[in-house]
């Protein structure tokens, strides 16, 4: 509990909590003891959420029941739907506000189809995956779409270029 994660419960986050599960969030990243839980956020402004928020409290509640990517689930949906294969991979921090983050991929072109891990990856097994898995998979997604849009905040200290992650990419 002391950092975000919940008991047996969905854990119960409203806009008053945000910021304090955040922190408590990014404490277990660092320390690396944060253990998966079901978040519930309740009554937050969908402009307020970052892409980690839209995450956890979003896309993981919506395949919690078939445990897939969200891409992968619409696509089970709709069978007959053609899915595209991607032609711009997508680099951000996922501390961005997912609306941010979708505002800078309105200027693509509308033949574009983008790779965006939120919605292609499995959320549900990204911890239970080897490391070299994500690696591998990153890599491919990167060489396979063709483009890389590297999404940048704030302007004038840009948070992806002080991940490794983001630079690797």
């Amino acid at each position: 509990a002391e950092h975000g994660g919940g008991k047996d419960d969905a854990l119960q986050i409203n806009v008053d909590d945000l910021s304090e599960h955040r922190e408590r969030v990014n404490a277990a990243g660092k320390d690396g003891d944060g253990k998966p839980t079901i978040v519930q956020y309740t009554e937050i402004p969908f402009e307020l959420m970052t892409t980690n928020d839209a995450c956890f409290g979003i896309v993981n509640p919506a395949t919690e029941h078939v445990k897939t990517s969200y891409a992968e689930m619409l696509s089970n949906i709709e069978p007959d739907e053609v899915i595209n294969e991607a032609t711009v991979f997508v680099s951000h921090a996922w501390k961005f506000t997912f609306v941010d983050v979708v505002d800078a991929l309105s200027s693509l072109s509308e033949n574009a189809y983008v790779w965006f891990d939120v919605f292609t990856v499995n959320q549900h097994a990204s911890l239970q995956v080897p490391s070299d898995w994500w690696f591998t998979t990153f890599k491919e997604a990167v060489a396979s779409s063709g483009h890389t849009v590297l999404v940048l905040m704030p302007w004038d200290d840009p948070i992806p270029l002080t991940r490794a992650w983001c630079i690797w990419e």
